[in-house]
Parts: structure tokens; sequence; C-alpha cells
């Protein structure tokens, strides 16, 4: 953008100003001696080693003429000259070496996919290497090498030159610095530095970081690198050379630095800083949405979205981002369900979608082919017979078959519904992954088990107990194990939690085989988190002894069914993190209670409560975001919260778990639910960071509300549905093709019995 030219022009002019400004209060002399210094400087910063070489051989060369007497000049006085400047010389060409190694290196990484026979040129870059060390630095420091090795282990010694003039009162390593003098030997030189040029990184491929953790402090005469990446090595190379290893090797260093402070930047900062301008004003555009893929990261035209940011009214800006990325265009309204539409839910892998209505329909659609209805699955009194798991409490006939919640497998082979007439039923759906493939005519010699064990099947079906309701349902994260069958932890309003496995049967049961039953709620050892209304923010650990809030906590008892009670909670919704370590809950008491999951295979496990939050409003759902990091809540009438819990299930070093307390990161208040569950979602999942940009629900008004995740800034509403939008789902997982986007749609369902699929204006049929 030509910001590398104004940056230069730029120092220039306070390099001319200062030396005006100076002239008269440091006299003409220093002047000339702070542009030697000055120009030593930017020579060393623009990485100019040969240029400072070539100068430095010339002041040794002519010690005892006028030619060098400028340079001598700015040396520290009593120090012998030519041994000084022989250290500054041996530290620029060792640097030099470094930034010929570091060039190596980027070169081997660009090539790292290449053959043997590409890798003849980082040989020769590895000889060079050795070359230089064997002509330039060891002779060098076979010269300085005695006078240092003799230095006693006080700071001051005596020097006698091979001149015959003797020096006293010398500081050489206050100069140069202690550990710097001391380690400037041939022994140790050579075979730091050769070790390294031989052995790595030319042996075997490497990386960025592999490098950066190789040139440790060992390399850097007991400095570390000031950096973090590649791009930064070369400039950090040169700041230590110049701030630490040559920061009082002249003699106007200190004033010529009070003068630095005010206009030394890094290099190519102003660039940067225009940059992180330019980003900073795009994350607080409202509308503003960063590239989601890395392969849209490189197809964006940043240099017009640039001109878009600079100088353009915010007006104009707003309307840009709102047109070019932001999903807010309808672009399918589908009808398949004959009654109010409950939930919606995109599979894991973002192939696919599913709908529950009170019609008691599960209709899955095709994401990919234009949300093309795939299958309908209805059940039936026969098909629930067929299922029902043996001794399972079978409902009544002619209860309503409504479809209140649903999930998704992690391989998209089944889906679990929570029905109103409490049955939880298990499908089978493992065709879906061939409906869309070429159909191949089954004949009669192929195996019949093995075309059957594909179609879409009622697996089994089951209740909870006698009129006891089931209202939500989440997958386990798929362990991998040969022959595993996906587990389900199911959650019901009538107090009851429990896990189990695609064909019915009960694996676990969180409220009957909790840890430490008796003491749940008294002070003894226990790890809960306690939180006042999220109003206040007020945090209370149960282990304090002074406890504000205990009056609002149930009070332990000695009969012992009274405190299992209290483990026992009215559970609205539960998500699980996406590591499958915690179980979270939202239960009718206002809290969130926070599980460890254990493993389900041991008869003897148990599970203990981690942490809980006491809440204002009724909690009706809880998601977790893509990362695990947040987790959001609705709480009824009019109000989402955003918790961070990334401080659970946290190990230290020695593999220990640590707790630390869930935080209150974002509340976002504008809609309504009034009295009825809506179930909101995070939305637009980003690759490079692994997080979610949006946050997306319902309202009562058939609106769909829209906030940053990141800010709580409420940014848009669209009218989505008449009467109430009941649910809103995101297809975080969907793939990128070469015509659309599929992570940019969303689904919202509502009363008015439709289906409708949201996605960006730019969006190809």
């Amino acid at each position: 953008m030509g910001y590398s030219q104004i940056s230069e022009e730029l120092d220039a002019e306070i390099r001319s100003r200062r030396q005006v400004k100076n002239k008269e209060t440091i006299g003409e002399d220093e002047n000339k001696q702070i542009k030697i210094i000055e120009w030593f400087n930017s020579e060393v910063k623009a990485g100019n080693y040969v240029t400072i070489e070539s100068y430095l051989l010339e002041v040794l060369q002519n010690l005892e003429s006028t030619t060098g007497t400028n340079f001598l000049e700015l040396l520290t006085p009593s120090l012998d000259p030519k041994l000084q400047v022989s250290l500054v010389l041996y530290l620029v060409r060792r640097m030099g070496w470094f930034e010929m190694l570091v060039n190596a290196v980027n070169g081997l990484d660009k090539n790292e996919q290449s053959s043997l026979n590409d890798r003849n040129s980082h040989k020769e870059s590895q000889q060079l290497l050795i070359t230089y060390l064997r002509d330039k630095l060891i002779p060098l420091l076979d010269e300085i090498g005695p006078s240092l090795e003799n230095s006693p282990e006080s700071e001051q010694f005596s020097f006698t030159s091979s001149d015959g003039d003797y020096f006293s009162n010398l500081d050489m390593k206050s100069i140069f610095g202690k550990k710097t003098v001391q380690s400037l030997t041939r022994e140790l030189e050579s075979s730091l530095l050769l070790g390294l040029a031989t052995d790595f990184p030319f042996k075997t491929k490497t990386s960025n970081q592999k490098f950066l953790h190789i040139l440790s402090s060992k390399y850097l005469l007991g400095h570390q690198l000031p950096g973090n990446d590649m791009p930064e090595i070369l400039t950090s190379l040169r700041v230590l050379l110049l701030d630490t290893f040559l920061a009082k090797t002249f003699r106007l260093n200190e004033k010529l630095r009070t003068f630095d402070q005010n206009y030394y930047l890094p290099k190519d900062s102003l660039q940067r800083i225009v940059k992180q301008a330019i980003t900073y004003q795009k994350q607080q555009n409202p509308y503003y949405l960063p590239p989601r893929t890395i392969e849209e990261q490189k197809e964006i035209q940043t240099d017009y979205e640039n001109s878009i940011i600079i100088g353009v009214p915010q007006r104009e800006t707003n309307e840009y981002f709102k047109k070019t990325d932001f999903p807010t265009k309808l672009l399918h309204t589908l009808n398949p369900h004959n009654d109010e539409v409950w939930f919606t839910r995109f599979s894991p892998l973002g192939k696919f979608m599913v709908t529950g209505s009170l019609d008691g329909k599960l209709v899955i659609y095709d994401v990919l082919n234009n949300f093309k209805v795939l299958k309908v699955l209805e059940s039936s009194n026969s098909l629930d017979n067929q299922a029902f798991v043996p001794f399972s409490n079978k409902p009544p006939n002619g209860k309503a078959k409504a479809v209140i919640y649903c999930c998704w497998d992690p391989q998209e082979h089944y889906l679990v519904s929570c029905c109103l007439d409490t049955v939880v039923r298990v499908w089978r759906v493992a065709e879906l992954h061939t409906l869309n493939k070429s159909k191949m005519r089954i004949t009669r010699s192929m195996d019949e088990a093995s075309s059957a064990g594909n179609e879409f099947k009622l697996l089994s079906c089951f209740t909870l107990g006698q009129e006891v309701k089931t209202w939500t349902c989440e997958f386990l994260p798929d362990t991998g194990e040969l022959n595993y069958k996906p587990h389900f932890v199911i959650g019901s309003p009538d107090k009851v939690l429990k896990a189990f496995d695609v064909d019915g049967v009960e694996l676990f049961d969180f409220f009957g085989n909790i840890e430490n039953k008796s003491d749940v709620y008294t002070n003894e050892k226990s790890n809960d988190v306690q939180m006042k209304d999220a109003s206040e923010h007020e945090i209370h650990d149960e282990d304090s002894d002074s406890n504000s809030n205990s009056k609002n906590r149930p009070k332990p008892t000695l009969a012992v069914d009274k405190k299992l009670e209290n483990n026992f909670n009215r559970v609205n919704d539960l998500a699980i993190t996406p590591d499958g370590k915690i179980l979270i809950t939202a239960n009718n008491d206002r809290q969130i209670q926070f599980y460890r999951i254990p493993d389900f295979s041991d008869l003897e496990s148990t599970t203990k409560r981690l942490a809980y939050i006491n809440l204002r409003g009724r909690l009706t759902s809880c998601s977790i975001a893509a990362s695990g990091k947040y987790l959001l809540l609705s709480c009824a009438p009019e109000e989402l919260q955003i918790w961070d819990i990334s401080g659970l299930g946290k190990t230290d070093t020695e593999g220990n778990e640590i707790y630390e307390r869930p935080m209150l990161y974002r509340r976002c208040i504008g809609h309504s639910q009034s009295s009825f569950i809506v179930r909101s979602s995070f939305g637009y999942l980003v690759e490079d960071s692994n997080e979610e940009e949006l946050v997306v629900t319902g309202s009562v008004d058939g609106c769909i509300y829209f906030w940053k995740l990141h800010t709580g800034q409420l940014i848009t509403r669209i009218k989505g549905h008449d009467g109430l939008c009941n649910s809103v789902d995101w297809n975080r997982r969907g793939i990128r093709n070469e015509i659309n986007d599929y992570g940019k749609l969303w689904c919202s369902v509502g009363d008015d019995k439709l289906v409708k699929i949201w996605g960006p204006s730019n969006w190809n049929h």
C-alpha cells in the first residue's frame, strides 16, 4: 500500500530534525559522532553485515592513522581500541553467520516436500556456513581469544597489546557482558557453532517452531531470542546485536538512545500499525465476518476491503459488509411438516439436517442438494412394539409422539429423538451416506445382510420410567474402539440423568453413582463453585467458611435419603464438551451443573459434580461452542448468557485435574422467549481459530436476533416466522466447495410449520 516509502521518509525527517535541534546543545563534533553511530545502527538493522565488516577492517588497518579517528573516539576510553574493534567485528560476523543459517532453514521449510535431489542447495548452504566459520570466525577468535581467556574473575583486568602498550583498569566484561566475554573461546565457539551447522537442520526436515526451539540461549551467548515466529527472527537477531551485545560499546550510546526511543521502531512497523488499525476497524464493524475458511482467506480482495474501511463513512461500510458477508438472505422455505416445528439440528459433518415437529415426524434433508428431503421418519405402535427394549415401561396408546429434541451421533449413522409421549427412539440412518452415490442394482447373489445393515430402521426405543418425561439428549464423542456402540446421555425434568447405548442398554446413572453423595452441599473438601445472580457477578467457593449467600443454599441434614434427593435435579437441557469429559445440565432450580463423565465400561465408575452456577431466570436450553470454551444459556424470559468454561477439566504438568471457576463472558439482551422453550445457537465457525463469531436465537415475535460472540453487540434482527420461532441452528461444520460455503448456512423453524434456510446474499443455487 506504499507505507514502506512513507516509513522511510518519516524516519529521515525525524533524524534531520533531531540533528538540527541538538546541534547547539551537544556540539558539532558530537553530532558527527552521533551520525556515525546512526549509520552503524541503520546498517545493522538493514542486515548489511558486509558493509559493516569492510568498515571495521579498514578501521583496524588504520589504527595509527587519522582514517579511523572518528570511530575510535566513540569507543570507551582506556580500553584497547584494537581489542574492542575486533570484538565488535567478531560479534557482527557471528550474527551474520546466524542470519545465513536462518535463511538456509527458511529455504528448507519452503521446499520441505521436495525430493532429495532438490535439496542440494541446502547442502551448499551448509558448506558455506562451515567455510565462513573456518575462514572468518575462528581465525578472528584466535587473535582476541588469549587476551579474553586470561581475564581474571574480577570485572577489571590488565592487558598488554601486541605493540607493547600497557592498558590498566580496563572494564571489558562490563562493556560486552561477562558471560559473552567468558564464552568467546575457540573450544567453546567452534564446537557449538560447528555442531549446529553440521547436525541441524539439514539432516532432517524442520519447521519454524522447531528452529525457534533449537535456537535457544546457549547459541546466543546466554540471551534468549526476542521473537516468536520465523518472519521476525532476522529482525530479532539484529535487535539482539544492537541492544544487548553492543549496547555499551559506544561512548555516546546512552545519549543517543535517549533520542532513539522517540523514533526507533521495528522494521515495517508503520505497515503493521496500519494493518492492525484496519483489522480493528473491521472487527468493530457489526456486520463484518472474517474469512471462514483458509481458502477464502486466500481469495479475499484485501486491498478492496481496506479501501472500504479507510476514509469511508460508517454507514457505507456497514452496508458493504451487510450485503457481502452477513448471511441473512432467505434461500429456501420448506414445508414438509403439517404442524408446529419445534426443533432443528445440522449433522456433525454438515452434510444433513433434521427437523422435529408436533406432527411426530423427523424429516432429514440433503444439505448439499438444496435441502432435498431424503427421508421422513415416523413411528407407529407396531414399529414401537418391535423395537421396545425388554422390561421398559410402555406409555399408553394414543399419546402424541411429537418430537421435542433429537441428536446425531458423530458419524451420522444414528438419530435419537425425545418425544412428548416419553419414549426415546433410536433410528439407524446409515443409509444416508449411500443415497446420493450411484445406485447399484442389488442381485440375489449379493449379501442381503450387508445391504440390510444400512437401511433406515427404528433400532430401539424405551422410556426412563412410568410417565417420566424425556426432553433432551446428546451423543458422546466416538472413542474409535473396535465394535464401539455410540453412547448418549438422556436428561429428564423428572429428575433422571442416564447414559445409554444405541441398543437401549443403560450404561450409567449420573444421579445414582455420584461421588460423596452425603456431602455435596457441605464444606468438606468440595470443589463446587456457587455463583449468585449473574447480574451481581459474585463468586463464592463452597470451601469458604464465610459465605454471604449461604441462606440460598440447601442445608445439610443427617437424613441420608434427604441428601441423596439433593443430588437429583430436573434437567431441562444438557450439553457435552467436545472432548467428552464434562456433562453440563440446566435444571428447573435455576442451576447449571457440571459433572465429570466417567468410563462407562467400568462397572465401578462414578461421577463427580465439579461445579455449579446459581442463576436468575428459568433455564430452558444450553449449548457448547465448537472449541469447548464457551457455554451458551437461554434464560427466560429475555436473556442469553455466555460463560467461559475453559478452566474446567484442565490438567497440570503432572496430569492432575484442575478446575477453575466458570466466568460470565457476555450477556445478550433484546429478544424474548416468554414462557416458551426457544433454542439458540453459536454460529459462523472460523476454521483458523476454531471459534464462532455469532450468537443466534429466535423469539416469540418470530424474529431471529444476532449478536457478536466476543463483544455481546446486538447486530440486527430479521423477521423469520409468523408466530414463535422455536429453534435455530447453524451448520458449523459445513464444507466449502468450488461454488459455495455450506458453513455459512443456518436454519430456523417455527409455529408457522415452516423450515427456513438462510445464507449469504451471493449464494449460488
